[in-house]
């Protein structure tokens, strides 16, 4: 949560993005995934945009600033992005990209 707030206080992201721990195992309750919601990544309207265009685009700064820390810790680096539109919008090319989730799996190396 720390690395989400410290981009939260330069600008990067907007106050309020959440970090949420997945399902503990049943033997030891430790987490199993982390989901992190990026709310307003001022990324995310380029990523959307080229997106549209069908160029792949690549991770948010946050996403791999996070996979690095991770790695460090001795964890798995890979993740899922997912751009999220939170409004219902009955054109789908009216997409508009207003956070960004990451899902990492806490398999370690």
């Amino acid at each position: 949560a720390a690395v989400v707030e410290a981009f939260a206080a330069t600008g990067w992201v907007e106050p309020g993005s959440v970090v949420r721990w997945g399902d503990g195992d049943a033997e030891d309750d430790a987490p199993r995934a982390i989901e992190v919601e990026l709310k307003g990544p001022v990324s995310g309207p380029a990523a959307a945009a080229l997106e549209r265009r069908g160029i792949i685009w690549h991770p948010d700064f946050v996403g791999l600033a996070l996979a690095s820390y991770f790695r460090d810790r001795g964890f798995d680096p890979a993740f899922d992005e997912y751009l999220v539109d939170d409004t219902y919008r009955t054109d789908p090319r009216a997409f508009q990209a207003s956070s960004t989730l990451l899902l990492f799996p806490l398999v370690t190396t």
